[in-house]
């Protein structure tokens, strides 16, 4: 009995372990299962957290494409509205892609620093057939008319504006590029808004006759002729200033020039004695790269450098726009912006001229046609509609080398000298009209001439033909009388008058702008509106000038220096 106590008490005893043995082993399975649990937990919750810390930085849900273009926009908010920067974007490609990093230029507040990437009118076409963007078919490196998805869409388009100006200002030709189709960037839109907002009076610093409001230091050589100012190094090359008598706080400034290269040339702003002030440079320097329309200060060196060479016209004609206002400095060079800076000074200063020899070419010679000065720090005098040579939105019709664009009619003669148009009477007196091959409906034009008297001559625009047209004449008449920026509508004959004939230069140069938009026809003769009036005769046509026959005229001439018109 003892041994079955004994047993069945070992049996229990046995029992009771086992089952603490599985007490302890489930315990244990249990908290493997717990902890396991845990982890998953901690886990799911980090990548919500990553993910949701992912979602905080970039301010954007996942799905949504990120604007790279956003630092662009500080500085350029209209590639936000531009068709160019957004068509591009839509197909995530960024402002750095075309363009490169540039980051010292984002970092750059000043605007003295450029992209890394910029490309010339003549680099587009081989830009944008890039195999990895727009890639041409077959063996052809440049996308053409056939490489386009949609060929009728881009014919009708072709059809439509051949030969016409479009919003962005380029003429569309046989031999268009890329962007003159589908758009540019417009980075100097503020500058344009405020050149319409403020249409002070734009006054001719140099008469075109004498160097009347000017002095001369140093040993260079200054000259007017032809109506141009001649510069050029004194004996031995040594160099010189020329300075205006008036002095200048707050202007907008434009200078067209030629230069035979290679040569050391610049525009002095707001020239303080001692203090000569910033100097826009019109030279070459390869160590560092710099071309004109850079900026040199005397003490400091290059505080703006142009690094576009290709924007110089190393043949023809350039212009320098120049906006100063308080210590800040703005430059253009022939329309594009190269940059802009501060001095730290707003004292009042003189504009200067200034040439000195150059090692390599020791007779370089600086030819300037051109001076304007338009004064921001004085109220307006007069409701200008135009801008000078290089104003944003205005292309030159006349290309200051031949008649390339232009259709002469009649027997009167039509040349091109030392970059102007001459117009006189052809043989026995003969009349004729030089019109241009495209037609234009609203704009603003401005024409810079100068005549030979007697004369009746004019400014043709919405010419259709003989009988359908308007003219902004060019003439002194006695009966009734009027003269220069008088309005004349064929059929109708005057329907403005200008009476004033004080306003005409008889010498020199002056300037005529019209404005015409819709049945809204605007004059203005050398700054001063001389005509307003509303007629629908005729509603667009071609630009053009007139030389009139009668012997009486026969020694009459009309010379013509630029052509200058913005679409509106």
């Amino acid at each position: 009995m003892q041994d079955l106590h004994w047993q069945a008490a070992r049996l229990c005893a046995c029992q009771s372990g086992l089952v603490r043995r599985k007490a302890v082993c489930s315990n244990r399975l249990t908290n493997l299962y717990l902890a396991g649990g845990v982890l998953i937990c901690v886990t799911f919750v980090c990548v919500l957290a990553v993910s949701f810390a992912g979602e905080s930085q970039t301010g954007k849900p996942a799905d949504e494409k990120p604007n790279e273009n956003t630092r662009c926009y500080v500085c350029h908010p209209d590639l936000k509205m531009e068709e160019i920067s957004t068509v591009h974007l839509d197909a995530d490609i960024t402002c750095d892609e075309c363009h490169g990093p540039s980051v010292e230029h984002l970092e750059d507040e000043m605007l003295m620093t450029k992209p890394d990437l910029l490309f010339g009118r003549s680099e587009v076409d081989k830009m944008c057939s890039n195999p990895t963007c727009h890639k041409p078919g077959g063996d052809r490196y440049i996308y053409a008319f056939q490489d386009h998805i949609d060929t009728t869409a881009v014919k009708d388009f072709y059809n439509k504006w051949l030969g016409r100006i479009r919003p962005n200002g380029r003429v569309i030709t046989a031999k268009s590029v890329c962007t003159d189709c589908h758009g540019t960037h417009n980075i100097v839109t503020q500058i344009a808004t405020q050149l319409e907002k403020q249409p002070a009076e734009w006054i001719t610093a140099f008469n075109g006759r004498d160097l009347t409001g000017w002095q001369a230091k140093g040993n260079a050589s200054w000259t007017v002729e032809g109506s141009r100012l001649i510069a050029k190094p004194g004996t031995n090359g040594a160099g010189g200033d020329l300075w205006t008598e008036a002095l200048y706080k707050d202007y907008r400034l434009s200078v067209t020039f030629r230069a035979e290269w290679l040569i050391r040339a610049g525009i002095w702003l707001r020239a303080a004695d001692p203090d000569p002030g910033p100097r826009v440079q019109i030279f070459d320097s390869y160590k560092p790269p710099a071309f004109a329309g850079s900026v040199w200060v005397p003490g400091k060196g290059l505080v703006l450098a142009n690094l576009r060479e290709d924007l110089v016209d190393r043949q023809g004609w350039n212009t320098i726009s120049v906006e100063v206002r308080g210590d800040r400095f703005g430059v253009w060079l022939n329309g594009e912006e190269i940059g802009a800076f501060r001095s730290g000074e707003t004292t009042p200063g003189q504009i200067g001229l200034h040439i000195e020899s150059h090692s390599k070419h020791k007779e370089a010679t600086l030819n300037i046609s051109e001076m304007l000065v338009q004064r921001l720090d004085e109220p307006a005098q007069a409701a200008v509609a135009a801008s000078p040579k290089g104003g944003p939105g205005f292309v030159p019709i006349f290309n200051n080398r031949d008649l390339t664009g232009w259709k002469a009619n009649g027997g009167a003669k039509w040349t091109v000298k030392d970059g102007t148009i001459i117009g006189t009477q052809g043989e026995n007196n003969a009349q004729g009209d030089l019109l241009t091959e495209l037609t234009y409906k609203d704009f603003l034009l401005t024409v810079t001439y100068r005549v030979q008297w007697p004369c009746n001559s004019g400014i043709w625009f919405r010419y259709q033909s003989a009988a359908k047209a308007y003219q902004a004449d060019i003439l002194e008449y006695k009966k009734p009388e009027c003269y220069s920026g008088t309005l004349y509508c064929t059929g109708k004959m005057f329907i403005s008058m200008n009476t004033d004939k004080t306003l005409v230069d008889r010498e020199g140069w002056n300037t005529m702008s019209v404005r015409a938009e819709g049945d809204h026809i605007q004059i203005w003769l050398n700054g001063r509106q001389v005509a307003d009036v509303r007629d629908d005769a005729s509603d667009s046509g071609r630009i053009g000038f007139q030389v009139h026959a009668g012997k009486q005229l026969a020694p009459m001439k009309v010379i013509v220096r630029d052509v200058l018109l913005k679409p509106l």
